[in-house]
């Protein structure tokens, strides 16, 4: 038995190895939980001397951060609205500004902060005060919004008919209860979700009579659908942990479904406006909402497999993404070798994958991180970085670091797609050198970009975007990509903070297992932080369901079942935290109002098109000339490489050149012509060949037919010159 045991390899008994993973686990949970009231009282007294520290040291962050901002005349966005507060505080500002407005109007008042209704308050009168908003729809708590300062006005006001508004009224709420915008089955199946997952006996937020929504009575159509596709993967067990993500694999079966749902319905569009003789589908009518935006790069790929013209929107984080993290802490280093910083983060990288503490060790053994870095040998790829880019140029720099050590297979294919996308807006900017490449990319680091990666045209684009971004749009077919799980991230935070119960931390405990204790001021702040993060949660899926004009699909994978709880849903089954799914079927699941179908991953349709006469490509001079001539059209170099520098020793070659040429199309009769037709023309052979090659052309046989406008500009490059000419080629043709 002790033999076997010295030989014992956790390979060789994976069940055995999980039940001994889990009962640790376990053990240490204990050892974290079950705690009495004399060990909260000691953990609080011995973490008090922790907090006095870490306020000491915020305070002392806060004072420095103040002063580098004041000599670099510097400030943050909020600063913006906390030196407003202040300045206002100053005696009778706030009074003229108030004495000079009639009327303050304000949008979306769920999303404000504190700060920004004390000032609103401060420069308005009580009564001039005309507040609009929807406290299911704050979603930016991330922002400090609160939407509590809504719920607690509309408490206090009282509620009327618009009819009725009195301007000697201090305050008074009207209640728009109609929607004219999506179906009646969208408005019935919206109002029993949340007036079940709302309605929570501890949550704050309520689905009142007031939130009740009516419709529309021509708003009743009998294709309106709300569907939950969900996919159950073969491969997964029926237990995944929370904190598992769905794998590629399952992203791209979600994302091709979508795909061929789509394509589907838009067949089906087709097929009946044929019929019927009504107005085309269009694929501006398709929108699919994310949390997110890592998963786009597989609804990316599927739309392109398909031939979906698609629009994804606002890039949102691409830039400080980890990927062009990376690229800048590259550049950063290759022009400042003591920039220890940027190669620090260069070795950690996904390009060198060295880990904190084999940096730290050769650190102390070296004594410079620029020292690390040549040893490591990433001081010799960097000079051979900005070498390439100096000489090839970056683009160049950027395919040789995909290939370095296999750097672009081993992203993932969210990161894959940021480095394509980062790959194509260097090649179409021609950055001329590295620092201007940096200084690009630093100059936008901290914007939210507003660059679209897209296909198709502007008006006929199915819509990817975040459920943020899609907040106040509407679109006919709404693809909601859910999940099972929506994580608590704040209970990883070692300190939390709070507005009313200020700091929380944990308490590392000294027995065998170095457990963290939460202390009582950590747990109340979680509870409450949860709370509110879970009901925010709710506001985001509220969001996402409103924006369906005539079908909803819910689109999932789900590997283990999600019980239907009905109307016995407690605040448990919130804090469960099934993700969006989870809140849809355990309350949906038996509603007839929500079909429910399985994903085959195997479904396959194609799309048929819309038959228009729409040109795609306009037609060019597609003739290469004879002999050593190259003749480079415009539609043919127009993302192609820039025109060679120019020869200045023959300032005057080019002009005549082309005057020459000019002067003989003005001599051409308006017809098809040949050799014969030019006998009268005093032109070398070469320029002979080019007009009559030019003339057998198929674009100079339409051209004829048509009215002329304005000339095309022409490149023509030999071994001795380069020269520019015009031939009189854009025209309206004649069909």
């Amino acid at each position: 038995m002790i033999q076997k045991l010295a030989s014992y390899k956790k390979e060789n008994y994976p069940e055995h190895a999980r039940a001994m993973d889990h009962l640790k686990k376990t053990l240490k949970n204990m050892s974290e939980e079950r705690l009495n009231e004399d060990d909260f009282v000691s953990d609080a007294r011995d973490a008090s001397a922790i907090n006095t520290a870490l306020i000491s040291l915020a305070k002392n962050t806060y004072q420095n951060c103040i002063r580098i901002k004041q000599e670099n005349t510097a400030m943050y966005f909020s600063d913006m609205e906390r030196y407003a507060y202040e300045i206002l505080k100053h005696e009778n500002v706030a009074k003229v500004i108030r004495e000079n407005l009639q009327e303050v109007m304000i949008d979306e008042f769920q999303d404000t902060s504190k700060l920004q209704d004390t000032i609103i308050e401060m420069i308005a009168s009580p009564n001039c005060i005309f507040r609009v908003g929807d406290t299911k729809q704050s979603i930016y708590r991330f922002r400090q919004a609160k939407p509590s300062l809504m719920r607690s006005k509309l408490n206090e006001s009282e509620k009327i008919i618009e009819e009725t508004i009195d301007s000697s009224m201090q305050s008074a709420k009207i209640i728009l209860s109609r929607n004219y915008r999506s179906d009646a089955r969208i408005i019935q199946f919206t109002n029993i979700l949340f007036q079940k997952i709302m309605n929570v006996k501890e949550s704050t937020e309520k689905y009142g009579e007031d939130d009740i929504v009516d419709w529309f009575p021509k708003n009743d159509s009998p294709d309106a659908l709300i569907e939950f596709a969900s996919y159950t993967p073969k491969n997964k067990t029926a237990i995944v942990s929370d904190d598992e993500d769905e794998d590629e694999d399952i992203k791209m079966i979600k994302a091709n479904w979508i795909a061929n749902k789509i394509i589907d319905t838009y067949n089906q569009e087709l097929e009946l406006a044929k019929k019927n003789d009504i107005r085309l589908p269009s694929f501006h009518d398709f929108a699919i909402l994310l949390r997110s935006h890592g998963d786009k790069a597989y609804l990316k790929a599927a739309f392109e497999a398909k031939g979906i013209p698609y629009s994804i929107d606002t890039r949102e984080g691409f830039y400080r993404s980890e990927l062009c993290q990376t690229v800048i802490a590259l550049c950063t280093a290759m022009l400042d070798e003591e920039a220890d910083s940027a190669l620090f983060a260069c070795m950690v990288s996904n390009l060198y994958n060295h880990s904190d503490e084999e940096i730290a060790k050769a650190k102390i053994r070296l004594g410079s991180i620029k020292a690390v870095a040549k040893e490591f040998g990433i001081y010799d790829d960097l000079q051979m970085y900005k070498e390439i880019a100096d000489t090839y140029g970056i683009p160049r720099m950027l395919s040789e670091l995909a290939n370095h050590n296999t750097y672009f297979n081993r992203l993932n294919i969210s990161q894959q797609s940021n480095f394509d996308y980062l790959f194509e807006m260097t090649v179409s900017a021609k950055y001329n050198s590295v620092a201007e490449f940096l200084n690009a990319l630093k100059a936008v680091e901290d914007e939210v970009s507003n660059e679209a990666v897209s296909k198709g045209s502007a008006d006929d684009i199915v819509t990817v975007t975040t459920i943020h971004h899609s907040k106040g749009l509407q679109y006919k077919y709404v693809f909601l990509w859910s999940n099972a799980t929506n994580q608590f991230r704040d209970s990883a935070e070692a300190v939390n903070v709070d507005d009313d119960l200020y700091l929380g931390l944990n308490f590392l405990c000294t027995n065998p297992y170095r457990a963290k204790r939460k202390t009582i001021h950590k747990r109340a702040i979680e509870y409450k932080t949860n709370l509110e993060d879970v009901e925010e949660f709710i506001r985001i899926l509220y969001v996402a369901v409103t924006r369906a004009v005539r079908r909803l699909y819910i689109v999932d994978a789900l590997p283990k079942p999600i019980p239907y709880r009905g109307k016995k849903f407690m605040l448990g089954d919130l804090l469960i935290r099934n993700g969006m799914s989870g809140l849809i079927l355990s309350t949906m699941a038996n509603e007839p109002i929500m079909k429910q179908v399985d994903i085959d991953p195997s479904w396959n349709v194609f799309l048929e098109h819309k038959e228009t006469e729409t040109v795609t490509k306009l037609p060019h001079y597609g003739y290469i000339s004879v002999e050593e001539k190259e003749v480079l059209t415009p539609s043919s170099t127009e993302f192609g490489s820039s025109l060679p520098a120019l020869d200045l020793t023959e300032t005057n070659a080019g002009r005549e050149y082309g005057t020459r040429i000019h002067a003989c199309f003005e001599e051409l009769p308006s017809r098809l012509f040949n050799a014969d037709d030019l006998t009268f023309l005093s032109i070398s052979s070469t320029e002979l060949k080019h007009l009559l090659a030019f003339g057998d052309s198929e674009i100079y046989h339409q051209a004829v037919e048509g009215e002329i406008h304005h000339e095309y500009p022409f490149y023509v490059q030999t071994e001795k010159r380069k020269d520019t000419w015009n031939y009189g080629l854009c025209v309206n043709l004649r069909r």
